[in-house]
């Protein structure tokens, strides 16, 4: 299988789309290229037809193979795709779309449909960085255009990828993924690849995609409310109550596990996980709005740095008052160290180094080797937190597990090739926090299927997975 045909096959996976009649769509696209001073304030909405010049640039024939365009550039500027096609009749189809590091608008009939710096995209159809959009079509021509903010937005030495592709669904299968209380209910963690597994992704993707930064901050901040105030809540944001659904699994399944050998992990959110020893239990980034409620069971926790995502206060000050480790390169407590440093824990041994987040904030972040147990075969864990360049990443040793974020800057296909892990978990993914223009959008699961078929077009077997809210997750 080429690797074009493996990305279009996690593309067809991920939305679950099942194809119907032939498709519509005009299989030759416009593809335009300029600098942001050429387009920057062009209503894309109001783009009619395909000239052979745009602006100032000339247009390049594409077409999509498979169902999806993919397409990397270092340029920074803006790329617009347009389609022209005929429809034999009315009806109903999906447009997928979403770039890294870049905003997108998406203008249909003389419309905008969406417009991720100013509206974030809260529909439910849609999800920030990665979006599905109901078009209604019409008998007739149909034009779409598809306008991407490449780069100016993004991070220094990284390739800027974004993508499209577009399929004719039925209604009742775009309707499994509604991000209902119901459907939030329905989620029990089935096996990944599976295609119960792409509509719970659809699910919570589509929630996050209702929500706010504004709104999640002021909810996140709040440790209780009454039962009434929550309900009023999670009938507005599904999402929030699969968040806090999240912690309850854990606060209930750790207490209740044994682990004899090998270690037990849980996701709890964006870079969050909480690990089971056969001698101990600690956190890694753990942020949560009741992640105090953790404090009685963990026995101390890593953060890889200072920002509010990774962490939550209230759990480290409650953990400082137990007198129980906190490792980190700024909370002033017990456990605070600048890497390179060393710490053996009851079964477990911790190696720090430290990275830079981006161009800007250098030696910030603080990974950790964690070597869980005290066989020559223990599980060892390698969470890199918000690190930007694999280059700067040197274990000691083996990496079993190594958490990443997919979207900072590391290319994890880099990574993989130089750290030769069994396994990788995407993490950071959907963050709520991140929901507003002007800064990084939420990542989408799909980064993690195009860095995994990436990683296997090389022939490395890698295990990649993206853990969601609560997951529990056994390696022997």
């Amino acid at each position: 299988m080429t690797f074009k045909k493996l990305l279009a096959f996690f593309f067809a996976t991920v939305v679950c789309i099942s194809f119907a009649s032939p498709l519509p769509l005009n299989p030759e696209w416009a593809f335009y290229e300029a600098p942001f001073a050429t387009w920057e304030e062009t209503d894309v909405a109001k783009v009619t037809g395909t000239p052979a010049r745009y602006g100032k640039a000339d247009r390049e024939i594409v077409r999509l193979k498979d169902g999806i365009f993919l397409r990397e550039t270092d340029r920074s500027g803006i790329s617009l795709l347009v389609n022209e096609f005929e429809a034999p009749s009315d009806g109903t189809a999906y447009l997928r779309c979403g770039a890294n590091c870049s905003f997108v608008q998406v203008g249909f009939n003389g419309k905008m449909i969406l417009d991720e710096r100013t509206t974030f995209a809260r529909s439910t159809d849609g999800g920030n960085g990665s979006h599905v959009i109901r078009l209604a079509l019409k008998k007739g021509k149909n034009v779409l255009s598809v306008k991407f903010y490449a780069s100016k937005y993004g991070f220094p030495d990284r390739k800027v990828r974004f993508y499209v592709g577009f399929a004719q669904v039925d209604e009742k299968d775009a309707k499994k993924a509604l991000p209902t209380r119901e459907s939030f209910s329905a989620i029990n963690y089935a096996a990944p690849g599976t295609p119960q597994r792409h509509v719970d992704e659809e699910v919570i993707r589509n929630g996050v995609d209702q929500m706010s930064s504004t709104d999640f901050a002021k909810f996140d901040r709040h440790p209780g409310f009454s039962s009434a105030e929550l309900d009023r809540i999670y009938n507005r944001y599904p999402v929030l109550e699969f968040y806090d659904r999240a912690m309850d699994k854990i606060l209930r399944e750790v207490p209740a596990t044994k682990v004899e050998r090998g270690i037990v992990v849980w996701h709890l959110y964006n870079m969050g996980y909480v690990v089971k020893t056969p001698e101990c239990c600690f956190g890694i980034d753990v942020h949560h709005r009741r992640a105090v409620e953790l404090a009685p069971l963990l026995d101390f926790i890593l953060v890889t740095h200072n920002h509010a995502d990774h962490y939550n206060l209230r759990l480290l000050n409650a953990m400082t008052k137990a007198n129980k480790m906190i490792i980190s390169n700024f909370y002033p407590a017990k456990g605070y160290q600048r890497p390179p440093e060393k710490f053996q824990l009851f079964d477990v041994t911790i190696e720090s180094e430290e990275t830079d987040h981006n161009a800007t904030l250098k030696k910030f972040v603080s990974v950790y080797r964690i070597t869980c147990g005290k066989n020559a075969d223990a599980p060892v864990i390698y969470h890199t937190g918000d690190s930007c360049d694999p280059r700067q990443l040197h274990p000691s040793g083996r990496v079993d597990v190594h958490v990443v974020h997919p979207c900072v800057g590391l290319a994890v296909p880099e990574a993989a090739k130089l750290l030769q892990p069994k396994e990788i978990w995407f993490s950071h993914l959907l963050e709520m926090g991140h929901c507003k223009p002007g800064t990084y959008r939420p990542v989408d699961w799909i980064f993690g299927y195009l860095d995994g078929s990436a990683i296997q077009q090389t022939g490395q077997k890698v295990i990649c997975k993206m853990p969601m809210w609560g997951e529990k997750i056994v390696v022997k």
